[in-house]
């Protein structure tokens, strides 16, 4: 596996209207091994980002035009910091400036001159953060394809237990679309009388617990289901961070008068030899 500092891995931008502070950056970049590309305005940085969406981006802050604040503006509008790491330069020193451009979504600030061991230091930090957010949205990508294909229903939820995604089963089970149920509170597609069974809010069920009850269908139905629940919590603070729920259809080995789970006998086959005669 290659070193995830490896410099290779990663694109970074230059932003600067001043070509010798842009040239002289980019070369200090790129005999680390970064992969630079370089933009001479605010116009064309935020061209560049759209397209290239590189890894970090190196932002002066005093050009004409569009200065590098009004680019961060932008950028936030459509990424967070997590997404897209911006570290701003520039050669002012006031605290007022540097705090407006950390209030404002700036990952990190560096004066000029630059100090190149500070500057690949807080470079490192940000591209730590990125690739961080890199391979969290990976294993969820991984997750909603594993869900995409199972036969259970499976939701995942907010820590209020309002459900921000729904796997396509929601179709078989809940003969509703996926797109349906998101929004929707967790215990809203629960039937009133089995409420009981839950505990007063979503983000108190029980990790790996399996529960019996019937939910709501879209055509105004009951479906016996098995609730499965995994709260996720913060290491550090324990609040729940999200709720994940899985929901097996059970509706044919459950008596719809009393509630019951029956084990229906295995259907016998035509043509087949009954062991007993006859």
């Amino acid at each position: 596996m290659a070193d995830p500092f490896d410099p290779a891995m990663f694109a970074i931008l230059v932003v600067d209207d001043e070509p010798a502070n842009r040239d002289l950056l980019s070369r200090r970049l790129e005999r680390k091994g970064y992969f630079v590309k370089t933009a001479s305005s605010g116009a064309e940085a935020l061209e560049t980002i759209s397209t290239m969406r590189p890894d970090v981006v190196m932002l002066d802050i005093t050009m004409p035009g569009m200065s590098g604040v009004e680019v961060l503006a932008e950028v936030r509008k459509k990424w967070t910091f997590a997404e897209q790491p911006i570290i701003m330069c520039s050669a002012q020193t006031d605290s007022s400036l540097i705090a407006t451009c950390l209030t404002n979504g700036a990952n990190d600030y560096v004066t000029k001159p630059l100090d190149m061991p500070v500057v690949l230091a807080r470079l490192q930090s940000a591209l730590s953060l990125k690739l961080a957010v890199d391979q969290l949205h990976a294993r969820e990508a991984q997750l909603q394809a594993i869900a995409d294909l199972s036969r259970d229903l499976i939701v995942l939820c907010k820590p209020d237990g309002v459900i921000r995604y729904a796997s396509p089963s929601a179709r078989e089970v809940l003969k509703l679309a996926p797109e349906q149920l998101v929004g929707k509170g967790l215990f809203e597609l629960v039937f009133p009388s089995d409420l009981a069974t839950l505990p007063a809010t979503p983000g108190d069920l029980p990790s790996g617990k399996v529960d019996t009850l019937r939910l709501i269908r879209g055509d105004g139905r009951t479906a016996w289901v098995e609730l499965r629940a995994i709260v996720l919590r913060g290491t550090r603070s324990n609040k729940v961070t999200e709720i994940q729920v899985s929901f097996r259809d059970i509706s044919f080995f459950v008596d719809a008068a009393t509630g019951t789970p029956t084990t229906p006998e295995p259907p016998v086959r035509r043509g087949s030899i009954n062991p007993h005669g006859g």
